[in-house]
């Protein structure tokens, strides 16, 4: 029942109601799925298109919805029997529709079993379904759909089995790679590697197109960055690898990590990752963010970049967050959302596009 396959792996533990793509940003409430900011390729889901600086609600049948995710400029959402509806770009296949055409509204993905967990990159997503496999579909350029090399370099326009395990528990992706975890907590990662963001070490290849093992440690989940990648392990701390240039590992420096290096001992329940920055939230219900700020990102009231894990908006009890390119949405403990950093397209939903360096909440009209 939707019980069930909503327990089989709840989205919500990683931050699936609030969503940030490169531009546009998205919300799951009680009434439904918002979204706004950059609406270039129909990402919105809103007629007529065109850029919102405030929340629209998006047209979606009427059901209970679970989790909103966003690409770089698509979006998708998991309803509560685990059926999959995306939409706006579609160049590279990443609607999961079989062709390569744009969607302005939402349209289900065909898949042979309901979803469970759903995660999405900048232009492809993977799906673990209630019987625990793992299925993607968009861009593949770089191998981040794991399936070896059966379709090539190739983009694959809709859902194909990666592998023939059963044990999927987590997926997410990013730009040119993708990690998951399986049932007994091993973490695996694929796609580019040319910053050692699937965490190999250092003789690992720079790509790797199918499910390989990160060494050590038990996982709980992984959120992989541009050319980066961050994890929970099963005792909640917070590990990260790969490039550091802006202190996206949290690491205290900018030295790259070619294997997970624990940044933070936690414990955390909820983390998110993007091009150049992070941010984790803790069972206590505050937020430390670390990386990037020169947009305002990390909401700190300033540009300067953190260099470490640091405890942010410590005037909010935090529940989630979603790291978009240049800006941060976040949801609090009773519902309300904030948004920092880059406003370009009006994607912090201030109805503005002016640029913000604290949390800042999202407006959205009144109830009718």
């Amino acid at each position: 029942d939707a019980g069930a396959v909503d327990a089989a792996m709840p989205d919500e533990g990683f931050g699936r109601r609030v969503a940030a793509g490169r531009a546009h940003s998205c919300a799951l409430r009680d009434d439904g799925i918002w979204c706004w900011g950059g609406d270039g390729a129909g990402q919105l889901g809103l007629s007529p298109s065109g850029d919102r600086t405030r929340p629209e609600r998006v047209e979606l049948p009427p059901r209970a919805w679970r989790s909103v995710l966003a690409g770089a400029a698509h979006t998708c959402a998991r309803d509560a029997a685990g059926a999959v509806w995306c939409w706006g770009r579609n160049d590279l296949g990443q609607l999961g529709q079989g062709d390569f055409e744009p969607r302005s509204g939402p349209v289900e993905v065909a898949l042979p079993a309901p979803v469970a967990q759903l995660g999405v990159g900048e232009n492809h997503a993977c799906a673990i379904l209630t019987n625990g496999q793992l299925h993607c579909w968009g861009h593949n350029y770089e191998g981040q759909l794991g399936l070896d090399d059966l379709f090539g370099a190739g983009d694959v326009p809709e859902p194909t089995r990666v592998g023939t395990e059963s044990d999927w528990e987590q997926v997410d992706g990013h730009q040119g790679h993708s990690c998951g975890v399986r049932m007994q907590g091993t973490l695996h990662c694929w796609g580019r590697n040319t910053e050692s963001q699937l965490g190999l070490g250092p003789s690992g290849p720079i790509q790797r197109r199918f499910p390989t093992p990160v060494p050590d440690a038990r996982w709980l989940a992984a959120s992989p960055g541009q050319s980066h990648s961050c994890g929970i392990d099963a005792a909640g701390a917070l590990h990260c690898w790969g490039s550091n240039g802006s202190f996206q590992l949290g690491t205290g420096d900018r030295e790259p990590r070619d294997v997970p290096t624990r940044t933070f001992e936690g414990p955390v329940v909820q983390l998110d990752t993007d091009t150049f920055h992070g941010c984790a939230v803790t069972p206590d219900e505050a937020m430390r963010c670390w990386g990037r700020n020169v947009e305002g990102q990390l909401g700190t009231g300033d540009l300067m970049d953190l260099r470490a894990p640091t405890e942010v908006g410590a005037s909010v009890a935090w529940s989630e967050v979603a790291t978009g390119r240049f800006h941060t949405c976040a949801r609090s403990t009773d519902g309300r959302f904030f948004c920092t950093g880059e406003n370009s397209e009006g994607r912090l939903g201030t109805g503005d596009t002016e640029r913000r360096r604290d949390w800042t909440e999202v407006a959205f009209p009144d109830p009718r």
